[in-house]
């Protein structure tokens, strides 16, 4: 029954309301003669479809991150933490403001790394938007609050994208 209900609701949510929304208009225009029309508008469906699949999104990423190797071996001057997305205004454990999903999983594997080599943490990341947060600034008040040393923490808190991130990160 479970996998009934999130199976329904994967249909109801977007971009499932999409798909069935763009079938049933190819239907009409197929039964309305329209069939060129039609044909379009399923093949668009299904390629939306296609491209809102975890099966192509793995496909897609792998390709990309199948060219580089990770490094046998860590090492460097510093760990640098890219931003990801926050919100200002939802309440954490110790403060306001939280950081979007792959931008707390960046931040758990940069203290991880901290903590391994014992390198600085530059944090990176402005407000993007007016109701987001300042990502580099949560991200320091996450990281002291795991117990990384103040003075192993250096915050870039003014780009505004990931080319911004290089030049100021490059900058420090």
């Amino acid at each position: 029954m479970i996998y009934l209900l999130k199976f329904g609701a994967s249909f109801l949510l977007p971009p499932g309301i999409f798909l069935i929304a763009f079938m049933v208009i190819a239907i009409s225009l197929w039964k309305k003669q329209e069939r060129s029309f039609a044909k379009a508008l399923a093949g668009i469906t299904i390629v939306f479809y296609l491209l809102s699949t975890g099966y192509v999104s793995e496909i897609l990423l792998g390709s990309l991150e199948s060219r580089y190797e990770p490094p046998s071996e860590l090492a460097g001057d510093a760990v640098i933490m890219l931003g990801g997305g926050a919100t200002a205004d939802t309440q954490d454990v110790d403060g306001l403001g939280n950081l979007g999903g792959s931008a707390a999983n960046r931040l758990l594997t940069a203290a991880r790394l901290q903590k391994k080599l014992d390198l600085p943490i530059i944090l990176s990341g402005g407000q993007v938007y007016s109701d987001s947060g300042r990502e580099a600034q949560i991200s320091k008040r996450t990281l002291l609050s795991l117990g990384i040393p103040e003075d192993k923490i250096l915050i870039e808190d003014q780009s505004l994208n990931t080319k911004q991130n290089a030049q100021f990160v490059h900058k420090l």
